[in-house]
């Protein structure tokens, strides 16, 4: 019942947080922007506040660096669900983020879908037309340059449905960086796969422990070579992270939190 209940104030919220957007675009772009950087890594927060009122649902945030030295960062962290956007999101509130997405992400998802419009997120197409998905990319890395912006890259390239980590590719982060060498943030997130579709997210999120920690930084690759090395880097500390989680989960180690650890906006 109380998946249930979630699911039908997330919705609402939704719509409601699009209407205000859309309301903004009416009179100004750059209005609605400036009202979403700042409004929407409290709006993640509250997402997650109200998942754990309603089904339990525990977050856990960690780092294992004091706070970021940088305004910006290309930030690469495997992927599990569409929440990993929410929680990432709420977890770098000082960051000013712009995600590498799939263009089906850029309509009919409400709230989601305006705001990757309206932030100029990279939407980029899964198969065919690569020719826009490299614009999109070189688009965003010209903002990062321009703008200030931190790109998001999941370089798993799709979901993992079961949690596990798969090789990272380097074609989309190596774009950016050609645009824009920034240091490398990498970001481990793991519980999202246990509720990455709707029925899941009805059956599987109370007392379920979503996760994320901030493993490390790593400094901009100025070569092919030195990206290379560094996207490797990335992807065994990912692994590494995950493989210590499940080894607490199987031990029975496990701590489940009581209460919301993001750091507050």
């Amino acid at each position: 019942m109380g998946g249930i209940l979630f699911i039908i104030v997330l919705l609402a919220l939704l719509v409601y947080w699009d209407a205000q957007m859309k309301i903004r675009l009416l009179f100004s772009h750059d209005w609605s922007a400036r009202w979403v950087d700042r409004r929407i890594a409290r709006m993640s927060r509250q997402l997650f506040l109200l998942a754990r009122f309603f089904t339990g649902l525990g977050v856990e945030f960690s780092s294992d660096i004091a706070s970021p030295d940088e305004k910006q960062y290309l930030v690469v962290c495997n992927h599990q669900s569409l929440a990993d956007i929410a929680i990432i999101r709420a977890a770098l509130p000082m960051l000013k983020l712009r995600f590498v997405a799939k263009k089906e992400l850029k309509w009919g998802f409400p709230g989601v879908s305006t705001a990757l419009r309206v932030g100029r997120h990279a939407l980029v197409p899964r198969k065919n037309n690569m020719h826009i998905g490299m614009s999109e990319l070189r688009r965003l890395g010209r903002l990062a340059r321009t703008d200030s912006v931190s790109p998001v890259v999941f370089p798993e390239g799709t979901r993992s449905r079961n949690g596990n980590v798969m090789t990272f590719r380097s074609g989309a982060i190596r774009m950016l960086n050609n645009e824009y060498p920034l240091p490398i943030m990498v970001i481990a997130v793991d519980g999202g796969y246990t509720f990455g579709k709707l029925r899941q997210l009805i059956r599987h999120m109370r007392g379920a422990v979503y996760r994320i920690r901030i493993i490390g930084v790593l400094p901009p690759a100025n070569s092919r070579d030195e990206l290379s090395g560094a996207l490797k880097t990335a992807e065994e500390m990912v692994r590494k992270q995950v493989a210590i989680w499940r080894s607490s989960e199987s031990s029975g180690t496990e701590h489940v939190p009581h209460s919301l650890q993001l750091p507050r906006t």
